[in-house]
């Protein structure tokens, strides 16, 4: 099985990706920044690098270098880039890269590429690429769009599992809800690939800045959560939903025992369904409707957790999230004392002994903590959390992407609350 190194800072592409890749039979390992994208590839030594230009930490060009100084410039590398600038890009192509693509890209124009250039030297396909430099390019490009246009039309039929919302930097999949079973399928949203400047805020928690080049903005948070409308079951992990076109074996199936108990607690639910918005299953969702299907899905999460402890015990955590990125909603809306209270929340529930998902779950819980210590001057988890922060960042690191995010982690609490990278002061 062929390795694919997908390196880009936005998760979302990344996920979306990575999906896609899997279900054509490759392995995919992913990085979030050039730093780890050169580190991996000296461990891991991928068939193919699908590589963001612009990345944070490492240069394209400077990874380019490092690749030929260590004998890995063969490993044939995809460079996807936002901006239509030539003489960059031929830059780009003669350090040693083998495509450079604009984004927003269609998947199957890039598997195309991939494919391309995993096929071995002929005679034939160097006719194909090199008999002339119009010609070559323009096979290139006529293939590429046909696959395009052959999805594009497929998408627009009924049975489609994507389609473009109205909003250009959205796509809706169409998905069925795995609590009530109702055939009528509901909304879900993604964000197209690299159409939003994404930045973490004080609290870790991904907030959206800035559209890149034509792309409408829009704030993906409001959209996370998907809902149903049957049943209001509500989540932001769409594995627990029933996705048109994804395989079954990439889908959380829930078991009618499930269901039946959830229906039976229905009341519960009343007040806050009375809450939803006209604008909840659309794409403009309202700060309001976005804080209330976060609600739907704190409840639906609480209810597994209570329902079967040992099977759900990450719930928790995840709640614990939820409430964090409530809280920045609410800040973003000027809703002041929702914000307050979403804060006081994430901050009890942190204090909570809870299952966290390896080393990078618990670090990422430390600096979270110690940013929600800060914010309420708790003296005693300052002093905890602070220095299992220094702790984390002292400690060797068993993967790339732990010690680079443990830097990240310490840089970001200096900058915003102070912390101290100080052995004596935390030993004292």
């Amino acid at each position: 099985m062929q390795k694919v190194l997908i390196a880009h800072p936005d998760k979302n592409f990344r996920y979306e990706l990575h999906k896609s890749l899997v279900a054509q039979k490759y392995l995919v390992i992913e990085a979030d920044n050039g730093g780890a994208m050169f580190t991996i590839t000296k461990l891991q030594q991928p068939n193919f690098i699908i590589a963001a230009d612009g990345m944070s930490s490492l240069s394209t060009e400077d990874f380019l270098r490092k690749l030929k100084d260590v004998n890995l410039s063969h490993i044939p590398i995809i460079v996807l880039t936002t901006r239509n600038n030539v003489p960059r890009n031929l830059l780009i192509l003669e350090m040693g890269a083998k495509e450079v693509l604009l984004e927003p890209i269609h998947e199957n124009e890039l598997f195309f590429h991939l494919r391309r250039l995993n096929q071995p030297f002929s005679l034939n396909s160097e006719k194909v690429d090199n008999a002339s430099n119009s010609n070559g390019s323009i096979a290139r490009e006529v293939e590429s769009r046909k696959s395009v246009m052959t999805t594009d039309t497929e998408n627009k039929s009924a049975g489609s599992s994507t389609v473009r919302a109205s909003n250009s930097s959205l796509l809706i999949r169409q998905a069925k809800c795995q609590f009530c079973k109702n055939e009528t399928p509901l909304k879900l949203f993604t964000l197209r690939t690299r159409t939003m400047v994404t930045e973490a805020d004080r609290f870790d928690i991904e907030c959206y800045v800035n559209s890149i080049g034509q792309n409408e903005f829009c704030d993906y948070n409001l959209l996370e959560v998907g809902v149903c409308p049957n049943c209001y079951y509500a989540s932001n992990d769409f594995k627990t939903f029933e996705v048109l076109g994804l395989r079954s074996e990439e889908t959380t199936a829930f078991s009618e025992f499930v269901f039946t108990a959830f229906k039976k607690r229905s009341d519960d639910l009343k007040p806050l369904i009375s809450k939803c918005g006209k604008t909840m299953f659309t794409e403009n969702r309202s700060p309001e409707d976005a804080l209330v299907a976060i609600d739907l899905a704190v409840y639906a999460l609480n209810f597994l957790f209570n329902y079967d402890r040992l099977k759900y015990g990450l719930t928790q955590n995840e709640i614990f999230q939820y409430a964090l990125k409530a809280a920045s909603i609410a800040d973003k809306a000027n809703f002041v004392d929702i914000r307050n209270q979403k804060y006081q929340e994430a901050f009890q529930l942190g204090l909570m002994q809870m299952a966290l998902k390896g080393e990078l779950g618990v670090r990422r819980h430390s600096y979270q903590m110690y940013a929600l210590s800060c914010l309420f001057r708790n003296k005693d988890n300052i002093r905890k959390y602070g220095k299992e922060l220094f702790d984390a960042l002292a400690k060797p690191s068993s993967t790339p992407q732990l010690r680079i995010k443990s830097r990240e982690y310490a840089d970001r609490a200096k900058k915003y609350f102070g912390w101290v990278e100080d052995e004596k002061h935390w030993s004292s």
